[in-house]
C-alpha cells in the first residue's frame, strides 16, 4: 500500500466523482482508477459503488477514510519534521542505485535535491540489485535503492512502487501478434537475461521451471540498450519493466505485456542494514526519494 493511493482515495471520497478527483489530483482518470483498483485488491474490499452521478463510498470506504486521515496526518507531520531536519543536516551520503532506478532518480537527485540541500555531498553508485543489497550490508553505501525480494533478517526495506513486466522481441516473431504473453508461451524462445548479479536472473529461470521447462539462455547482459540491439539483430526475448519499455519501442521491436504474475513484478524500494542508524543527511535523501516516488503515476 502506498501513501499516494490513500491520498487519491481520500480525494475520491471528497469529490464523489472520479473525473473531478483526477482533475484535482492532476493525474489522468485512468491512472486514478488503476490506483483505486489496486487499493481494493490489496484490501480485498469494494470501496465505491458506481452510479450515473459518480461514486458512493461503501461502508468499508467510510471506515478506511477515518483511518486514512490519521495516517495522512502522521505523514504530513513526518514531512514537517524532515523539513526541519533539512535546515541543519549536512555531510556525505553514499546511495547505491540498481540499474533502472538510476535513470529514474538520478536527474532529480543531482538537480532539485542538490538545490534544496547544497550542504549535502551525495555520491551515487549504480550497481546490479544484488550488489546494492551487499553494499548496505558491508557499509559501502548508507542506503540503497534496490529491487525485491530482500533478506528481511538482514535488511530493513521500505517499498516505493512496483511495475509490470513487458516482453521485448522482434516484430517478425509470431508471438509479437499476441496481446499478452505468459511464460508457457516462451518455451521455444532464446532468452536474453541479466547476469547472475541481478535478482531477475534467477527469478525468471525459477518461473520457467515452475511452468515446466528449462529456459534456453543465449546471452547474459545487464545493459538494456545492448539487449535491445541484440534482439533487433538476432532475435530472442528479453524482459523490461513498463516504466522503461517505451524507451525501446521502435519499428523492429515489439513490446508485449506479460500476463499479471505475482512472482515477477519489478518492485523497487529503499534498503538499509538492519539496526543501522541513518545520519540526518541520509534520512533526507531517503525522504526525498520517497517523496518523488509518492507522486509517480501508476502504470496502466
Amino acid at each position: 500500500m502506498e501513501i499516494r493511493h490513500l491520498q487519491y482515495f481520500k480525494q475520491v471520497c471528497e469529490d464523489r466523482n472520479l473525473s473531478k478527483a483526477a482533475k484535482n489530483l492532476f493525474i489522468t482518470q485512468q491512472g486514478l482508477s488503476h490506483a483505486i483498483q489496486t487499493l481494493e485488491r490489496e484490501l480485498n474490499v469494494s470501496l465505491f459503488l458506481r452510479n450515473k452521478n459518480g461514486v458512493t463510498p461503501t461502508a468499508a470506504a467510510t471506515y478506511l477514510l477515518s483511518e486514512t486521515e490519521e495516517v495522512l496526518t502522521l505523514f504530513d507531520a513526518l514531512k514537517e519534521k524532515m523539513s526541519a531536519m533539512s535546515k541543519a543536516a549536512s555531510g556525505k551520503v553514499t546511495l547505491s542505485l540498481t540499474i533502472g532506478a538510476m535513470s529514474y532518480f538520478a536527474p532529480k537527485l543531482v538537480g532539485e535535491f542538490h538545490e534544496r540541500h547544497p550542504q549535502i555531498e551525495l555520491r551515487l553508485i549504480e550497481n546490479p540489485d544484488m550488489l546494492c543489497d551487499e553494499s548496505v550490508l558491508n557499509g559501502k553505501a548508507d542506503i540503497a535503492c534496490t529491487t525485491g525480494p530482500i533478506d528481511g533478517d538482514m535488511i530493513e526495506w521500505l517499498p516505493l512502487f512496483s511495475d509490470s513486466v513487458m516482453i521485448m522481441m522482434r516484430k517478425d516473431n509470431p508471438l509479437a501478434m499476441r496481446d499478452t504473453l505468459s511464460f508457457d508461451d516462451l518455451k521455444s524462445e532464446d532468452f536474453i537475461l541479466p547476469p547472475v548479479e541481478f535478482k531477475w536472473h534467477n527469478i525468471i529461470i525459477d518461473r520457467c521451471r515452475d511452468v515446466g521447462f528449462e529456459p534456453s539462455i543465449s546471452y547474459s547482459i545487464g545493459d538494456l540498450h545492448a539487449m535491445f540491439r541484440i534482439i533487433a539483430e538476432n532475435g530472442g526475448v528479453g524482459f523490461v519493466h513498463n516504466n522503461l519499455a517505451e524507451t525501446f519501442r521502435e519499428r523492429m521491436i515489439a513490446l508485449i505485456p506479460l500476463l499479471p504474475d505475482e512472482k515477477l513484478y519489478w518492485r523497487l524500494g529503499l534498503a538499509r542494514k538492519k539496526g543501522s542508524k541513518l545520519s540526518s543527511a541520509a534520512q533526507l535523501v531517503a525522504g526525498y526519494i520517497s517523496e518523488i516516488s509518492a507522486g509517480r503515476e501508476p502504470s496502466p
